[in-house]
């Protein structure tokens, strides 16, 4: 599993054009996930700070293993 994310880091960063599609598709997941996860904090009784921190947390665990492949 280390050498495909390893890939993958160095295929995002293999040219400018790509790193800023991957940035920017970075960005429209982050700020989609945003209402989802405020509603199912909310679903749940919790804190809606409560699910922002835990979305961050995973995708940050996400990005750094690899997430799935392709």
């Amino acid at each position: 599993m280390p050498e495909a994310s390893a890939g993958s880091f160095r295929a995002a960063f293999s040219s400018p054009a790509r790193l800023r599609k991957e940035v920017f598709g970075g960005l429209a997941v982050a700020l989609a996930l945003i209402p989802e996860v405020l509603s199912f904090s909310i679903l749940a009784g919790l804190d809606p700070k409560v699910g922002l921190f835990a979305s961050v947390i995973m995708a940050m665990s996400i990005a750094i293993t690899g997430g799935a492949r392709p």
